[in-house]
C-alpha cells in the first residue's frame, strides 16, 4: 500500500518538513513508501526549497540504508523523480491565463466586474496578478486556475501510479490562497476520476488554520485581518461540499503571536518552523496508520489545559501531552543528532571508532557527509520550534557541553559526564554498548558501515532510553 501526500503552498511545504524528520527518528508508519507531491506555482519559495532538500537528503540516506536500520527506515519516493506537480504558467498574469485580450468586450467588461483589472504594482491586482509567487491570498484567483490541474503531466503520472488500497493525504493551510483554494479543487477532481483505485481510494485531509500573523504591507495583498473571515467561509464550504468525499479531517489551528515579515513569496518566504508543522506531520502518520472508517471522522489535536497560572502558556514541553509516548523516538534521536553532530569526533581513541574505520570514512564517504547536513538540519528545526511564541522546547538546546541535551522537566540530567548519571564518555555504558552491537553484526556481510553504524547508534539510544529514562516526564 502506497500513501500520495499531497502538500499545498507554503503550509503544506513546512508541514512536509517536519514530517522529513519524524520519519528520520524510525516512528512507525503502516505503509510500503510514501510519496509527496509539493503544489504550489511560487516555484522560488523559500519553504518549497527548503522541504525539497531536506526531503533529497533524507532519500539519500535512507536509500544507503537500504532500510537496515532503525532510522529513517520510511521508504520515501517522488513522481518521475519530481516532488513538484507543475499545472499552470506561473509566469503569466491571471488575465493572460483566461486570456482576456481574446474574449469579446462584453465578457471582458463581466470579467472585470468580478475581478480588479488594477496595475499590477497594486496589492488589488487580480486580473493584472502574476502568478510566479502563487496567489497571494486570493482563494477565488486559485480556485479557477486550479481546473487545470487535472489536465498537467504530473497529475497524470500520479494517476498512472495508484493502485487499489492506496492512500491519499492532503495538507493545506485555508487562510491564504494557494492552500485554500486548491484542496477542494483537488478532492472534486480525484473524485470525478475515472480511474477506480483513484475516485476509491481513502483521503485524509489535514487543515491548518490561522496560526501566525503578518505585519501590515499596504503594497500587499496578503492581510492578517481577512484570515478568520476566509477559514469559516472555507470550513463552512468543505462540511457542504466535501465531507462526503474526505474520509478524515484533521483541524490545527493556534493564537497567533507576533506577526512576521509580510512576503509574497518568492525565496525570502522561508519561515522558521513551528509547533503547528509538527502536529500536521502526526496527523498524517496518524491518518496514514488508521484503519478504514465508516462515514467522516473529525480530529483535533488537544493538550494538556495551558491556564495554569505557574505554566507558561507559550512554551510547550512532554508533560503538556495526554499522550507522550509518541515522542519517544524524537528523544531518542534528537540524543543521536548531538551525538553525531557534537561528539562524534571526540572519540577517534574509541574501539568502535577504530573498528569502522571512521576517521577515514567521515572524511571520504559521501553517506557521513549527507547524514551531517540532515542532522544540521534537524537541530536548526528543533532550535526554531524552540524560539517561536508558542514553543516546543523540551530539551535544552543552549548546553555548550558537547555530550549535553538536557531534558526537561525529568530527574535525568542528560549525557554528559558532570550529570552523576551516566554519559558518552562513560566507559561502562556508551562505548561498550557501541561496541557489543557492532561485535553482534560482525559476522553479518550484507551491512555496509553506514548501516553497521546507524542501526548501533539506533541501538545504543534504545537501550539507553529503557535503562536510564524509561518514560518521558508527565504531570
Amino acid at each position: 500500500m502506497k500513501t500520495f501526500l499531497f502538500c499545498i503552498g507554503g503550509s503544506g511545504a513546512r508541514a512536509l518538513k517536519s514530517l522529513s524528520m519524524l520519519l528520520a527518528t524510525g516512528i512507525e508508519v503502516k505503509t510500503d513508501e510514501i510519496i509527496p507531491i509539493l503544489i504550489d506555482l511560487d516555484e522560488q519559495n523559500g519553504d518549497f526549497r527548503r522541504a525539497s532538500r531536506i526531503l533529497t537528503s533524507y532519500k539519500n540516506i535512507s536509500n544507503i540504508l537500504d532500510f537496515k536500520s532503525g532510522y529513517f527506515s520510511t521508504k520515501i519516493n517522488t513522481l518521475e523523480d519530481d516532488l513538484e506537480l507543475q499545472f499552470a504558467d506561473s509566469n503569466k498574469t491571471f488575465g493572460d491565463y483566461l486570456s482576456v485580450q481574446r474574449l469579446s468586450q462584453l465578457n471582458r467588461d463581466f470579467l472585470t466586474s468580478l475581478f480588479d483589472a488594477s496595475e499590477t504594482s497594486s496589492p488589488k491586482a487580480e486580473l493584472n496578478l502574476k502568478m510566479d509567487l502563487g496567489f497571494q491570498g486570493n482563494p477565488n484567483i486559485g480556485s479557477i486556475v486550479f481546473h487545470d490541474l487535472k489536465n498537467s503531466e504530473a497529475y497524470k503520472a500520479f494517476e498512472g501510479q495508484v493502485t487499489q488500497g492506496d492512500k491519499i493525504v492532503i495538507v493545506s493551510s485555508i487562510f491564504g490562497g494557494t492552500g485554500s483554494s486548491g484542496f477542494p479543487q483537488l478532492v472534486r477532481i480525484i473524485k470525478e476520476s475515472n480511474n477506480i483505485p483513484v475516485n476509491s481510494a481513502e483521503i485524509s485531509a489535514i487543515i491548518i488554520q490561522p496560526y501566525f500573523q503578518v505585519k501590515e504591507d499596504k503594497n500587499s495583498s496578503i492581510n492578517s485581518d481577512l484570515f478568520n473571515s476566509k477559514t469559516k467561509a472555507a470550513l463552512g464550504y468543505y462540511i457542504q461540499n466535501l465531507q462526503a468525499d474526505v474520509n478524515r479531517f484533521y483541524l490545527l489551528a493556534d493564537r497567533p503571536g507576533n506577526p512576521i515579515d509580510n512576503i509574497k513569496g518568492g525565496n525570502r518566504q522561508e519561515n522558521k518552523a513551528h509547533f503547528i508543522e509538527l502536529l500536521a506531520a502526526t496527523g498524517i502518520i496518524h491518518a496514514v496508520n488508521k484503519g478504514k472508517e465508516g462515514n467522516s471522522k473529525f480530529y483535533e489535536f488537544g493538550i494538556k489545559d495551558l491556564r495554569d497560572p505557574e505554566r507558561n502558556l507559550q512554551a510547550v514541553d512532554f508533560k503538556d501531552f495526554h499522550d507522550n509516548s509518541r515522542w519517544e523516538r524524537l528523544l531518542k534521536f534528537s540524543y543521536f543528532a548531538k551525538f553525531y553532530l557534537h561528539g562524534l569526533a571526540e572519540r577517534t581513541k574509541e574501539t568502535f571508532f577504530i573498528q569502522l574505520n571512521l576517521k577515514k570514512q567521515l572524511i571520504e564517504n559521501p553517506f557521513f557527509t549527507e547524514l551531517f547536513n540532515f542532522l544540521k538540519e534537524y537541530w536548526i528545526w528543533l532550535e526554531e520550534m524552540s524560539q517561536s511564541q508558542r514553543s516546543f522546547d523540551p530539551f535544552n538546546l543552549n548546553i555548550d557541553a558537547p555530550f549535553s541535551l538536557y531534558l526537561k522537566g525529568s530527574e535525568y540530567k542528560g549525557l554528559d559526564k558532570k550529570s552523576g548519571v551516566m554519559g558518552f564518555g562513560a566507559k561502562d555504558f556508551f562505548s561498550g554498548e557501541f561496541l557489543n552491537q557492532l561485535n553482534e553484526m560482525e559476522n553479518d556481510g550484507s551491512l555496509n558501515i553506514p548501516q553497521k553504524f546507524v542501526r548501533a547508534a539506533s541501538r545504543v539510544f534504545d537501550k539507553m532510553y529503557s535503562d536510564y529514562i524509561v518514560s518521558l516526564p508527565h504531570r
